[in-house]
C-alpha cells in the first residue's frame, strides 16, 4: 500500500474541513463496487480455476469477523509476492468472501497501489475497470481514511506496498518495510487489526529479479517495475503469459486481532507520531516472526507437483480454461457475457470446445496467441491510461 501527497494535505486541514474533503470523497464507496458482479466473477471463474489449478488453502478464515456498523472496520494486512501479477490477493478476498457466503459484513475490501488501476494491461485481461468493479481501492490517505467511515466491510490492505510486490525471489518472504498509516488510523479510529500470512504466494512467479536498468525501461510504460528471470524471453514471445502464473499452492492463515496502541500500553487518544513508529516496529517485528514459522510449517512443499497432476487430470473437462493460457478467453467471455446479462444466470462452459468457441466470439483476444506480432494490438489497448 502507498501513500500520495493527498495524505500529507488531509492532516494539515482543520477538522471541519477534513470532514467536508471526506464526506466528498464518499463516493468511492459505491462507484464501481458491484457485489452482484464479484460474486458472480468468483463463482464462475475464479472458484473453479482456483479448484484446478492453484488449490488454495484457507485457516481460520471461517471465523473471520461480523462487521459491527457501530464500530470502525478491522483492518486486514498481509505480506505480498513478489514479482508477480497480484493473484495472491485477487485469490485471498475474493474466496474468503465466497467462503462466508458473500456475506458483505465479512468482506475483506481491498486498498491497492493505485499503479494497478491506472493502465489497462494493469486491471486483468484488459478488463474495463476490473479492480474497482471488485471493490478494490486506490491507496492513498484520503481513501483510507475515508473507507475507515463506511459501515459494511472489513479493509484489507498491503502495508509493504510496491516494494513487497517488487522485492525479487531472493528477498523471497522477507517484510519489507511497513507503510505507517495502518496503524495510525486503527490508533485514531480506535480500530482492531488482524494479520493474514500467506505463504507460497513467493511461487507464482519464481526465480525472478530486479535490475536498476531493466526497472527503468517498464517505468516509462508505466509498468512499477520489470521480472527478469527464465521466463522473460517466452512473455516477449506469447503475450498471455503477461497474466501467468505457476500453480502455487498458496496457503493464507488468519492470524489474531490485536489493538496496536495496547503494544505501548498507551490509550489511543495519547498515541504520538513516536509512539506510531515505535508500534509499526514491533507489529513489523512480530509479523517477520510469525510468518517467518508458518513458511516453516506450511512452505516446504511450495507447489506440490504431484497433487497438481493428480488434480488436473480429475478436473481435465475444465483444461485448459482453467490454466493460464485459457485465462485471458475464459476472463473475456465473462465479462462479455456479463454485458449482455447482468443477472449473471448465465452457465460457463469448460473445455477445448469452448476454448475456440471463445475465441470467435472474443476476436481482439487471438492476439493474446499471435508470437511478437500479437503485442502490438495488445499493447495500444493496455498501455493507455484509465480515466
Amino acid at each position: 500500500m502507498t501513500l500520495s501527497s493527498s495524505g500529507k494535505i488531509l492532516t494539515d486541514l482543520s477538522d471541519k474541513d477534513k470532514e467536508a474533503a471526506i464526506n466528498n470523497n464518499k463516493p468511492i464507496f459505491t462507484n464501481y463496487f458491484d457485489l452482484n458482479f464479484v460474486s458472480k466473477l468468483v463463482d464462475k471463474v475464479i472458484l473453479p480455476v482456483d479448484q484446478a489449478y492453484f488449490r488454495s488453502r484457507y485457516i481460520g478464515f471461517e471465523h473471520i469477523e461480523q462487521r459491527d456498523k457501530e464500530e470502525a472496520p478491522t483492518i486486514f494486512y498481509s505480506n505480498h509476492s513478489g514479482m508477480a501479477f497480484p493473484w495472491d490477493g485477487m485469490l485471498m478476498c475474493s474466496r474468503s468472501f465466497q467462503l462466508n457466503q458473500y456475506n458483505l459484513s465479512k468482506f475483506l475490501r481491498p486498498l491497492i497501489a493505485p499503479v494497478l488501476s491506472s493502465l489497462k494491461i494493469l486491471n486483468p485481461f484488459l478488463i474495463k475497470d476490473l479492480w474497482k468493479r471488485v471493490g478494490a481501492i486506490d491507496a492513498n490517505y484520503m481513501n483510507f481514511e475515508t473507507m475507515m467511515h463506511q459501515k459494511n466491510t472489513h479493509l484489507m490492505v498491503y502495508p509493504e506496498g510496491i516494494k513487497g510486490i517488487g522485492k525479487g525471489f531472493n528477498k523471497r518472504y522477507q517484510v519489507q518495510p511497513f507503510a505507517t498509516s495502518f496503524i495510525r488510523l486503527a490508533c485514531q479510529y480506535k480500530a482492531a487489526v488482524c494479520p493474514i500470512f500467506t505463504v507460497n504466494a513467493e511461487y507464482i512467479n519464481p526465480y525472478t529479479y530486479i535490475y536498476r536498468l531493466t526497472n527503468r525501461v517498464a517505468q516509462k510504460t508505466g509498468l512499477p517495475f520489470l521480472p527478469v528471470g527464465f521466463m522473460l524471453p517466452f512473455l516477449l514471445f506469447f503475450p498471455w503469459l503477461f497474466y501467468y502464473s505457476w500453480p502455487a499452492r498458496i496457503t493464507y492463515i488468519k492470524g489474531k486481532l490485536f489493538k496496536p496502541w495496547e503494544l505501548i500500553n498507551k490509550a489511543p487518544g495519547d498515541i504520538t507520531e513516536k509512539d506510531i513508529v515505535e508500534i509499526v516496529s514491533i507489529v513489523q517485528k512480530k509479523y517477520q516472526q510469525q510468518l517467518t514459522e508458518q513458511v516453516e510449517h506450511y512452505g516446504k512443499k511450495a507447489i506440490e507437483w504431484k497433487h497438481y497432476f493428480k488434480n488436473l487430470f480429475k478436473r481435465k473437462k475444465l483444461f485448459p480454461l482453467t490454466t493460464p493460457f485459457g485465462w485471458p478467453l475464459l476472463y473475456a467471455e465473462f465479462e462479455r457475457r456479463f454485458q449482455l446479462d447482468q443477472t449473471g444466470n448465465f452457465d460457463m462452459e469448460f473445455g477445448w470446445k469452448a476454448f475456440f468457441k471463445y475465441l470467435i466470439k472474443n476476436p481482439f483476444f487471438i492476439w493474446f496467441y499471435i508470437p511478437i506480432i500479437g503485442w502490438l494490438p495488445i499493447a495500444l489497448r493496455g498501455f493507455k491510461r484509465t480515466k
